[in-house]
């Protein structure tokens, strides 16, 4: 991760040049409500996700996957790995295509976290070489990118879901997973571009879950008793 961190920083500059990114946040000044539904609902987050990347003239089309089925409240005491993809990337000439699932239409947090992942693919296409580990590890990369872009929070957030439900007659759960990285490199991605920035706890922990904001604080107290990572990623060390 630190390898692909610093090959990140070629393409994209250290994340404290200047202008420093920032870490953007789920809040509703970010992300304003919208009484927007179905397609445009989406355009409308993938427009924000775009302007918060910087790739408002990219050209990128979005269109909507056909939707998966629904199993409600029937599948009980399982895991449900997803077994198909959040969002896709491809190429079409000099342009762009990302599709989404319009079953996270509700679940704003994924939609934008698989936004981000999308447009990270478009914009590590400009890359000359593959990432440390090879390309079987583009997809770690790409996840790693989006937090690079200052989206970290988002696919740390989306990373795990457990839902417990409870019917007259019975009880279960459901949990699943996406995106490529663990929770906890998510966390130790996050923390690393906190502590490059030097971003106070009281700006993000609001926004993260509880065992995320936790698993950020560990991993930022790791960097803080080995600071050599930080300081051999930080801007100045270019100079």
């Amino acid at each position: 991760m630190l390898e692909c961190w610093t090959w990140l920083d070629g393409i994209y500059l250290p994340v404290d040049s200047e202008p420093k990114k920032l870490l953007i946040s789920p809040s509703r000044t970010n992300f304003p409500d919208t009484h927007l539904t179905g397609h445009a609902k989406a355009e409308y987050y993938f427009d924000l996700v775009k302007n918060f990347s910087g790739m408002n003239e990219w050209p990128v089309a979005l269109r909507a996957q056909a939707p998966q089925p629904n199993l409600g409240e029937s599948v009980a005491f399982a895991e449900r790995p997803s077994s198909h993809a959040l969002g896709t990337f491809r190429t079409k000439g000099n342009s762009a295509v990302i599709t989404y699932d319009p079953g996270q239409l509700e679940n704003t947090i994924q939609l934008v976290a698989t936004f981000a992942h999308e447009l990270a693919h478009f914009a590590l296409l400009g890359a000359i070489d593959e990432p440390p580990g090879g390309a079987e590890l583009e997809e770690l990369a790409t996840d790693l990118a989006t937090v690079h872009m200052g989206f970290g929070l988002f696919g740390a957030n989306a990373a795990f879901h457990y839902k417990q439900s409870t019917d007259f007659d019975r009880q279960g759960w459901t949990s699943s997973r996406s995106g490529y990285l663990g929770e906890n490199g998510w966390c130790f991605a996050c923390a690393l571009f906190i502590e490059i920035l030097d971003i106070p706890p009281e700006t993000y922990t609001a926004y993260a879950k509880v065992n995320v904001a936790t698993q950020i604080e560990k991993n930022r107290k790791y960097l803080a008793a080995n600071p050599g990572i930080v300081r051999a990623r930080k801007a100045s060390s270019r100079d």
